[in-house]
């Protein structure tokens, strides 16, 4: 798939952009070079498109950021007149945001595109600005001082260039995230700065107060795509509320359960919060709030403590409750229609629920009855099913697709730790060791392909990858005595380092037709498998045969 571009071959250039690098059967890394004879340049970002970002040192030594793709290969993003320039994210439009130095040594925010260049946002009318946000519209958020040295937040689009988008009365407001529609929430001081209320703004309506629940200050903490925002503020007596606003209602109290406070942790695209709460008894209690029923006590399991961690995009919430007596601890899932039921122990105290899927399966790991832990997974249909252990005395589980395969790691009876994936179908796999006495899987794909690393039985550590048609692979190394796997892709496309034969350590990458590839370096001792996107390109550092570090991308 990727193409060395040699100094003497530069003109191959236009020949490999108009035919797919992959029908040359033949991979290349591509060294993404450096800016102006620079020494060293890092790599931070890939989007889908194959878009590069990072940074380099130029022959000055001053830094400037560059955006990288196949026509136009590593581009300078300039400075907007002074010595550095960093960028802070790429959207899937190719738009690139940063922070660059002017040439009075101010700092700016810029925002960069192919038609434009890199563009100057600007500031407030003081000596510096910075973006923090960019979505998918090219909209970008941040802060900016102005003439009177106060921070506003802005707004940048490129019909209106930067917004100050006010204050609220007093000297400060700050712009914390953006949705895709254009709306941004934030806080800003009120008069006098006795005081400190959130907010939201969008093009129609400006900076909107979103008020507070009688006391002095409120502050939001995330919104939705339907543009609710959830916050929380005090009252006129001081305490802390929960609370949700949205355009039509503004901001509701969801109140407490009966005590002085209430915090909201996540908001669902349905408009669905979660948070917890203190009781008239000074008990904390997790909540579910929505606009039909409001403010749901989710209970406990009898004790006097319970925890809400996370909610799916069908409304069931996980979290965790004291039992009677404080003697142990319990997970739980809750729903609207069945409140919240008690996921039980695999016979001892405690049970711990840790990650929930679009499907309601959950997992989490429990005590038994001898004091052992053992991973479990929940659903509605079979209840709490102990994942068991491969002959020992504990197993973990570490993650669940949305298939509802889990992947973890367990003692066997000889005291090795074997990496398992648990299905419904098959119950606990095993899935070996390369020969050694241990395996820890790293992640799992939506196919069921799950990475990882291995003893072998020459007590090397080496990469791996499982699926079910094929059991645990060795991925091998480069030919020394060490790799490990960083990361997989849908595609089932495995990136990771290795030792080579010297000793030194190159980046891979592995596929099912061509095994492992030697990404190499760029003519140089070491390099690194940094990122992975779908289309199966790699982003990466390599050391040169100067010595420098250059990003490299292979495609």
């Amino acid at each position: 798939m990727r193409k060395i571009i040699l100094p003497v071959i530069v003109g191959i250039l236009i020949f490999s952009i108009n035919f797919p690098i992959n029908s040359f059967g033949t991979n290349y890394i591509n060294d993404l070079g450096t800016l102006d004879r620079g020494t060293v340049s890092t790599p931070s970002a890939i989007n889908e498109a194959g878009q590069v970002i990072g940074f380099s040192r130029i022959s000055s030594g001053e830094q400037h950021a560059f955006v990288w793709d196949y026509l136009h290969r590593m581009q300078d993003l300039g400075t907007l007149g002074g010595t550095f320039s960093i960028p802070r994210a790429i959207n899937e439009s190719g738009q690139v945001i940063g922070i660059s130095r002017i040439s009075s040594g101010e700092q700016h925010a810029f925002v960069w595109d192919s038609a434009n260049g890199m563009q100057d946002l600007g500031t407030l009318g003081g000596p510096s600005s910075t973006p923090s946000a960019i979505n998918e519209a090219g909209q970008v958020i941040g802060n900016s001082l102005t003439t009177s040295i106060h921070q506003h937040a802005f707004v940048w689009d490129s019909a209106n260039g930067m917004q100050d988008l006010g204050t609220l009365g007093g000297t400060f407001s700050s712009a914390i995230a953006i949705n895709e529609s254009g709306q941004v929430i934030g806080s800003s001081k009120t008069p006098y700065g006795v005081g400190q209320h959130a907010f939201v703004w969008d093009s129609a309506n400006g900076m909107q107060d979103l008020g507070t629940l009688g006391g002095t200050f409120s502050i939001a903490i995330a919104i939705n795509e339907a543009g609710q925002v959830i916050g929380f503020s005090r009252i006129s007596s001081g305490e802390q509320h929960a609370f949700v606003w949205d355009s039509a209602n503004g901001m509701q109290d969801l109140g407490t359960l009966g005590g002085p406070s209430s915090t909201p942790s996540a908001i669902n695209e349905a408009g669905q919060v979660i948070g917890n709460s203190l009781t008239t008894s000074i008990h904390q209690h997790a909540f579910v709030w929505d606009s039909a029923n409001g403010m749901q006590d989710l209970g406990t399991l009898g004790g006097t403590f319970s925890n809400a961690i996370a909610i799916n995009e069908a409304g069931q919430v996980i979290g965790s409750s004291k039992t009677p007596y404080g003697v142990g601890q319990h997970a739980f899932v809750w729903d609207s229609a069945n409140g919240m039921q008690d996921l039980g122990t695999l016979g001892g105290t405690f049970s711990i629920a840790i990650a929930i899927n679009e499907a309601g399966q959950v997992i989490g790991f429990s005590r038994i009855s001898s004091g052992e832990q053992h991973a479990f997974v929940w659903d509605s249909a079979n209840g709490m099913q102990d994942l068991g252990t491969l002959g020992g005395t504990f197993s973990i589980a570490i993650a669940i697709n949305e298939a509802g395969q889990v992947i973890g790691f367990s003692r066997m009876s000889s005291g090795e730790q074997h990496a398992f994936l648990w299905d419904s179908a098959n119950g606990m796999q095993d899935l070996g060791t390369l020969g050694g006495t241990f395996s820890i899987p790293r992640a799992i794909n939506e196919a069921g392909q799950v990475i990882g690393f291995s003893q072998t039985t020459s007590i090397k550590q080496h990469a791996f990858l499982w699926d079910s048609a094929n059991g645990m692979q060795d991925l091998g190394t480069l030919g020394g005595a060490f790799s490990n796997a960083r990361a997989i892709n849908e595609s089932g496309h495995v990136i990771g380092n290795s030792k080579i034969s010297s000793g030194e350590q190159h980046a891979f990458l592995w596929d099912s037709t061509n095994g492992m590839h030697d990404v190499g370096t760029l003519r140089g001792t070491f390099s690194s498998a940094i990122a992975i996107n779908e289309s199966g390109q790699v982003i990466g550092n390599s050391l040169t045969s100067s010595g420098e570090q250059h990003a490299f991308l292979r495609d």
